[in-house]
C-alpha cells in the first residue's frame, strides 16, 4: 500500500484496514516542513491507538550543511556520485531531534 501519511485521514484509513499497529518511521520527519510533521504525528497517534508504539529513527546532524556534506564524503575536489544524485533529487535534510520530536509528539489528551 502506498499513501501520503501526512494527509488528513490517513491514520483513520490505516487503522480501519489494519487495526492498531506498531509503526517504524525511518528518515522521514527531517525532510518534512513542521506542518506536515504535525500531520504525520497525528496520523501515527491514530494508528497506534492505546497499545501500539512508534519507533522513530531520524537524522539530527548538529553541524551546518557544509559539515554534513563533508561527513558524507564530499571534499573541495570531488563529490561522490551517489551524493551528487541525492543533492539533485532529494529534499534537503533538516534537524529532527528531541526538541522537534517533543513539538510534534505532544502528550495525548487525558494523559
Amino acid at each position: 500500500m502506498v499513501m501520503d501519511a501526512t494527509k488528513a485521514g490517513a491514520g483513520d484509513y490505516l487503522l480501519e484496514r489494519m487495526g492498531p499497529a506498531n509503526v517504524f518511521v525511518r528518515g522521514v520527519s527531517h525532510v518534512l516542513k513542521p506542518g506536515k510533521q504535525a500531520c504525520l504525528a497525528a496520523n501515527l497517534r491514530t494508528v497506534i491507538g492505546n497499545s501500539g508504539r512508534v519507533f522513530l529513527a531520524e537524522t539530527n546532524f548538529r553541524g551546518n550543511s557544509l559539515a554534513y556534506l563533508d561527513h558524507l564524503g564530499a571534499t573541495r575536489q570531488s563529490v561522490p556520485g551517489q551524493l551528487q544524485r541525492a543533492l539533485k533529487n532529494l529534499p534537503r535534510p533538516g534537524h529532527f531531534g528531541a526538541r522537534e520530536r517533543h513539538r510534534i509528539f505532544t502528550a495525548p489528551p487525558g494523559s
